[in-house]
């Protein structure tokens, strides 16, 4: 059984394509905002979070909050403690090769973003 309860995002190359909104996943988020929490954990500067939706993620953690930025260990551990959860308890989505393994490998299940249509088939499987 999938233990996972949260979700955290990358911003730049997945919640904001090319500095443009994800439309789609964020109507996928919406859609699922009661299986899951939803965050970010961006290396961007907190005046970052004026360009996103209001009540769609929980908490959005910059490089402001954190002083750390992906894939350093301790930006990740920032963003545990504040959400009080374990990392298998996550699953951590992101464009950059570099940061997916460096969560997988503090034992988060991690999903390498793309484009939407790979996504939306790949969070499927990782979810049920």
């Amino acid at each position: 059984m999938n233990k996972i309860s949260n979700i955290i995002f990358d911003l730049t190359g997945v919640v904001l394509c090319e500095g443009i909104l994800n439309k789609e996943l964020i109507s996928w988020i919406r859609l699922n905002k009661l299986k899951y929490k939803f965050y970010i954990l961006t290396n961007n500067i907190r005046e970052i979070k004026e360009m996103l939706p209001e009540n769609v993620f929980i908490e959005i953690f910059t490089f402001s909050d954190t002083g750390f930025k992906k894939p350093d260990k301790r930006s990740f551990n920032y963003a545990l403690r504040e959400i009080k959860s374990l990392p298998q308890d996550c699953l951590f989505i992101d464009d950059s090769k570099e940061n997916i393994l460096a969560a997988r490998g503090m034992g988060f299940n991690v999903l390498l973003f793309e484009n939407n249509d790979l996504f939306f088939k790949e969070i499927i499987n990782i979810l049920n």
